[in-house]
C-alpha cells in the first residue's frame, strides 16, 4: 500500500505524473527550502492547499507545523530531495505484477495520478479521496477502504 506519491516524482514526459515541474522543484530546492523561513512557508501552503481540503480548525496548521518542525532543517530539506529524486519505478512494477498493492491518490491528483496508474501498473488497485493527508482528514472512510482492500486479499 502507498499514499499519494507517484514512483517517479520528477520527469521530463508531460504525460508522467510528477511532482512538479523540473524548473518548479529546481527553483524550490534552490531559492526555497534552504532558508528556515522560506522551508516554513512552503509547508504552510503546502498543507492549507494540498494536504488538508477543508478548512482547518484554529491552531491545526500551527500543531502540522510544529511536527514537521521537528525534524531538523537540513534532514527535511534532504528528504525532500531523496523523495523528488527517487525512482521506484521497477520495484513498483514488481510489487504491481506480484503482490496485491493498492494506491491512495489524493483528489487533486486524481486526474494525473490514476490514468498513470492505470496504464503503468494495471494491477495496482487504486483509490482516490481527501488531500495528501487523507488518512488524518478522513480516518474512519481511509480506514474502511484499506479494510476492504485486505479483506478482499485474504
Amino acid at each position: 500500500m502507498t499514499i499519494d506519491m507517484s514512483p517517479v516524482p520528477l520527469s521530463a514526459d508531460p504525460d508522467w505524473w510528477v511532482e512538479g515541474s523540473i524548473e518548479e522543484l529546481r527553483m524550490l530546492m534552490s531559492q526555497v527550502l534552504p532558508s528556515l523561513e522560506g522551508t516554513r512557508a512552503f509547508w504552510s501552503d503546502y498543507a492549507a492547499g494540498v494536504m488538508i481540503q477543508r478548512e482547518m480548525r484554529p491552531g491545526e496548521l500551527e500543531y502540522i507545523l510544529d511536527m514537521s518542525a521537528r525534524t531538523p532543517h537540513n534532514t527535511c530539506v534532504a528528504l525532500f530531495a531523496s523523495a523528488v529524486l527517487s525512482d521506484y519505478y521497477a520495484a513498483a512494477k514488481e510489487v504491481s505484477e506480484k503482490l496485491p498493492s493498492l494506491m491512495f491518490i489524493s483528489e487533486h491528483w486524481a486526474d494525473v495520478a490514476e490514468p498513470f496508474m492505470h496504464k503503468h501498473f494495471p494491477d495496482t488497485k487504486t483509490h482516490v479521496m481527501g488531500g495528501h493527508l487523507m488518512f488524518y482528514e478522513y480516518p474512519d472512510q481511509w480506514n474502511r477502504a484499506l479494510e476492504d482492500f485486505l479483506n478482499g486479499i485474504s
